[in-house]
């Protein structure tokens, strides 16, 4: 959803969308009902679908964006560290690569428009907020607060004149994703209920979420928020108990279950999120990987056990017959077990790719979720041998180079080290930013970085540029030689340094 609201000389608008696309069709919309310049745009928070049509909604204009303090930086972090492996898990959550017959929705939205060559058109913050504030925009009050829960940095917006609540994610009409398969750090639940008490006290009429209808009338608006909050808090209470009873994640996904009285609400149905998925999250998030018994502290790796396993069920042939027995018979979860077994093993791949399509496609029709079904699906592809492009460095650099702080960036870049070509480099690269004043040393040590922030005297070669040239010398787009014979970089000291620590990045 994007939520516009009409104000005094123009709009308001909360949230853009995933990309320029897809905010264009919108546009088109938003000019035949609102003509008038965008006023304000309000992030509710850091989610690509939320913030990556900005510059097509703008209008070509510079409204102010507000959003929490902390959005920024998490945006460059998804943007930056995690781009590549939350971009892959992403396109397998929402289905962006299935067909249109295998593909229904994306969970809590009928798609997700974006792909590796989309245009990310981001606007970033220029107003931040931390806990709470009170303004004008356009002659509409709006009363703007922090509301951590789907993300720490959620914000949530109340308009007192129309007794209009704007809930960004903490509610939509689904069971919650305390866990995004598609991968996030931990999600704080007791902070999202506490995020949903806050909102519970103020007297909305209309409750917008950033997924989905509205929900008209207090008292309705009253019973679903405390239905929603109660089953949150349920699930994480149940979890801690079992947690100091001893239980191990694959024990309690499997044993807590949402009372009938909540899992019956149409709300709480788990079309998008899963009460064991939580289950497993709020575990890690508590108490870590360790499940607390001692087999899984050392397990062998997958490469290692499958083999072991094969010739314990007696050899390839009996394990693959027994994967199809367990197809055959629609024990889908034990076939996928088995076929994997034989895939890890290298052991008659392409038929052992074949279960374990069948199995998964056969399980995402039982899926109740979104996210699960469209996983599946796409992941029976890729055992089919389809392969989900990789998002391009480049491609980024495009639209948020620029915007990327250098903090930001070389955080990016020390977690694309190819180990390999790294083993036998050790040198060190020290930067003076002509545009920022300010000084790094980058360190390659045979894969291991440093980073400092001083030239160091001693570097093998010392760079005098600004951080877009950096930027765009080390991602590819421009080359050494040709920067140099510009002037817009100098290097002194040794300058085929420059060359061997370049090599050591993966730069797609």
């Amino acid at each position: 959803n994007v939520v516009i609201i009409e104000a005094e000389g123009g709009v308001i608008i909360v949230d853009t969308l995933e990309s320029r696309g897809a905010a264009a069709d919108l546009r088109a919309d938003l000019d035949e009902l609102c003509p008038g310049p965008v006023l304000a745009i309000i992030y509710t928070h850091n989610h690509t679908d939320h913030i990556f049509g900005g510059t097509a909604l703008a209008r070509d204009g510079h409204p102010e964006v507000i959003a929490h303090r902390s959005t920024a930086d998490l945006i460059r972090r998804i943007a930056g560290v995690l781009r590549p492996a939350i971009y892959t898990r992403s396109m397998r959550q929402f289905g962006t690569m299935l067909s249109k017959p295998e593909f229904i929705n994306a969970g809590i939205g009928p798609e997700l428009r974006f792909s590796a060559d989309d245009s990310p058109e981001l606007l970033w913050p220029t107003r931040v907020i931390d806990d709470h504030e009170t303004l004008e925009v356009g002659g509409v009050s709006l009363e703007i607060f922090h509301a951590p829960g789907e993300t720490p940095d959620h914000l949530n917006i109340w308009l007192p004149e129309h007794k209009l609540l704007i809930c960004g994610d903490n509610f939509y009409h689904a069971f919650p994703n305390l866990y995004a398969i598609r991968g996030t750090a931990w999600r704080d639940v007791s902070l999202w209920v506490a995020s949903l008490d806050r909102a519970r006290s103020y007297p909305a009429e209309v409750l917008v979420p950033c997924h989905g209808a509205p929900i008209v009338g207090r008292d309705e608006i009253a019973a679903t928020l405390r239905d929603y909050r109660d089953a949150i808090s349920y699930v994480y209470h149940q979890t801690i108990r079992g947690m100091n009873a001893g239980l191990t994640p694959d024990e309690l996904a499997n044993s807590v279950r949402l009372p009938t009285h909540l899992a019956s609400r149409p709300y709480l149905a788990e079309h998008y999120g899963r009460v064991d998925w939580s289950v497993r999250a709020i575990f890690a998030g508590n108490l870590g990987w360790f499940s607390g018994d001692a087999c899984d502290l050392d397990p062998l790796p997958r490469s290692e056990r499958a083999p072991r396993l094969v010739a314990l069920a007696g050899g390839e042939g009996a394990l693959l017959a027994a994967a199809q027995s367990a197809l055959d018979s629609g024990d889908h979860r034990w076939a996928l077990e088995l076929g994997t077994t034989l895939f890890d093993a290298n052991i008659r791949r392409s038929e052992a790719a074949g279960v374990r399509a069948q199995a998964l496609r056969a399980l995402a029709q039982l899926e109740p979720s979104a996210n699960g079904r469209n996983y599946r699906l796409t992941q029976a592809l890729e055992a089919e041998g389809f392969e989900i492009p990789r998002p391009s460095l480049r491609v980024s650099a495009k639209n948020m180079l620029a915007e990327l702080s250098i903090d930001a960036f070389f955080a990016a870049m020390q977690a694309r080290v190819d180990p390999k070509r790294a083993a036998g480099v050790e040198s060190s690269i020290a930067f003076q930013f002509t545009d920022i004043d300010r000084n790094f040393t980058l360190c390659v040590r045979r894969g291991a970085t440093e980073l400092s922030q001083s030239a160091d005297s001693d570097a093998n070669a010392t760079l005098t540029t600004t951080t877009l040239i950096w930027k765009e010398l080390a991602v590819g787009i421009r080359r050494p030689a040709g920067a140099v014979a510009t002037g817009k970089l100098k290097i002194r000291g040794d300058a085929a340094a420059l060359t061997r620590v370049l090599l050591c990045f993966d730069r797609e």
